[in-house]
């Protein structure tokens, strides 16, 4: 992935049309992209239109017992499901169409992505904990800032939502970043 934060810039992301935006979240077998998988892709337009809320069929995990008990999702609910691949095309098809491209802790899905052959597009990115976490101002030893989950971000700009399941969060994400837009301390 691209590695950009417009975090500074806040006029190009306002130019974008919320059409235009495409916010999207993971649930995901474990913290590897290289040995877990992806059990949940979720994709909503800047307009919070719903693109995409689909599970997925692992094909080399035949459970994930921490993640099952973090995001509820079992083997037997993604058992018909399509597999990553079967859904890449649709995937790839509307991050190309995006000009801005927001999550949180975007580089975490965008690696899970780009494991499963899913190109992020060239295009703006934001990354809504990134730009949280001096908002938050909780700093660590060495003093830089620290990145804070979701559900803190949330709770700051009143957001309520159900964690750990890919549309409430990228639901959460985009409404946080929409909260963030209008924030000036945030950009």
């Amino acid at each position: 992935m691209t590695n950009r934060h417009f975090a500074s810039d806040i006029s190009s992301l306002l130019r974008v049309p919320p059409e235009k935006t495409v916010c999207f979240d993971l649930e995901t077998t474990g913290l590897s992209s290289k040995q877990d998988e992806i059990l949940q892709v979720a994709m909503v337009s800047g307009l919070g239109e719903v693109l995409l809320n689909q599970l997925i069929k692992p094909t080399r995990h035949a459970s994930w017992q921490t993640a099952q008990r973090i995001t509820g999702i079992t083997p037997v609910m993604v058992a018909n499901a399509p597999s990553i691949r079967q859904m890449a095309g649709r995937i790839q098809e509307m991050l190309d169409r995006s000009e801005l491209v927001v999550g949180y802790n975007l580089p975490f899905d965008a690696r899970f992505l780009e494991a499963a052959g899913i190109r992020m597009p060239n295009c703006l990115y934001f990354d809504v904990m990134r730009a949280f976490a001096p908002i938050a101002g909780k700093r660590n030893s060495a003093g830089n800032y620290r990145w804070m989950p979701l559900t803190e971000c949330a709770r700051h700009y009143g957001v309520s939502y159900s964690a750990h399941d890919a549309l409430e969060d990228a639901c959460a994400a985009l409404t946080c970043f929409h909260a963030m837009l209008r924030d000036e301390r945030a950009l």
